[in-house]
């Protein structure tokens, strides 16, 4: 089987970062970019070596591509995905891949009718970390949970931010935190309450708080925003506590009982190599799901985020 052959739709400042971590690839290439403009994009496509820049429609026609990393704007991503799908190619979408139930819902079933891998790009579930947390839960090692929280914040320049947004944009970055403790812990959902903070200036919302009651005795607690925080995901057991910072690049974990603390460490180039060759790998193996990035994770994650529209 030759090199799997991905097509990168959306340059942008997350696929800068994307195409850094594909470079680490085995068994799959980046080697072209897709554009509405591609005139506008080939100094940067040279940037990384791709001699291919494509329009959409060149894209779709071109069956020797048969995968696709979306990381055009947000708003566009069920268009962008759907076209993708129609035309037989695997999609890695960044997250979030919709803003409403019934859009994420459709795609899953167009690629399920297809037979086409469809996978949000929850890259933090890829990590190295990641899978110590796992292994650590796994293991009991803070004893049974009860709660755990994540938060997620993008601080700046306030004035700077569109003149009107809502919770779409907290949407968009609550998926980071929800996600995480979810696929941490996959049980049944009882109640999903949120709560905001709002600009009385402008009315916008800059931060918003996500709780969810499983139903196995444990709270989760989402928080992300605009505002500084603390951006850490923390899981409290009755012997101790797994912490982790920045949970969505993190380079350690830290676990903490009554026997002392331990710090398990992580190096490596990118975290965007880690869920690109799962990918990779799902598709040359002929598989069309993710057991990590599952649709499962997809619907249920889009569905708590969703509660309160």
């Amino acid at each position: 089987m030759g090199q799997l052959k991905i097509a990168l739709a959306g340059p942008g400042y997350i696929s800068r970062r994307f195409l850094e971590g594909a470079r680490f690839l085995e068994g799959a290439e980046v080697c072209a970019i897709v554009s509405r403009s591609p005139e506008r994009v080939t100094e940067y496509a040279n940037e990384f070596g791709i001699s291919t820049v494509l329009t959409y429609e060149e894209f779709y026609n071109d069956s020797s591509l048969a995968a696709v990393y979306v990381c055009t704007p947000t708003l566009s991503h069920y268009e962008v995905v759907r076209n993708c799908l129609e035309h037989n190619k695997h999609v890695l979408c960044e997250k979030p891949m919709c803003l409403t139930l019934k859009e994420e819902e459709e795609l899953f079933a167009l690629a399920e009718e297809k037979h086409l891998l469809l996978m949000e790009a929850y890259k933090a579930l890829f990590t190295p970390a990641y899978a110590k947390i796992r292994e650590l839960l796994q293991q009991n090692a803070v004893g049974p949970v009860h709660y755990a929280s994540g938060c997620f914040a993008r601080p700046g320049d306030l004035a700077r931010l569109p003149e009107k947004f809502g919770r779409d944009y907290v949407y968009d970055i609550g998926c980071y935190p929800v996600s995480f403790l979810m696929s941490l812990f996959p049980y049944g959902v009882k109640t999903v309450s949120h709560a905001e903070t709002v600009d009385p200036k402008t009315g916008n919302t800059l931060s918003s708080s996500i709780t969810v009651e499983t139903d196995r005795d444990l709270i989760l607690n989402a928080r992300c925003g605009y505002l500084y925080t603390d951006e850490w995901v923390r899981i409290y057991g009755e012997q101790g506590t797994i912490s982790c910072r920045q949970f969505w690049r993190a380079r350690e974990v830290i676990l903490e009982t009554s026997q002392g603390t331990e710090t398990f460490r992580f190096d490596y180039e990118s975290e965007f190599t880690f869920e690109t060759q799962h990918f990779a790998d799902l598709i040359n193996a002929g598989k069309t799901g993710s057991d990590i990035s599952s649709k499962e994770l997809s619907l249920t994650t889009c569905r708590i985020l969703s509660v309160s529209d």
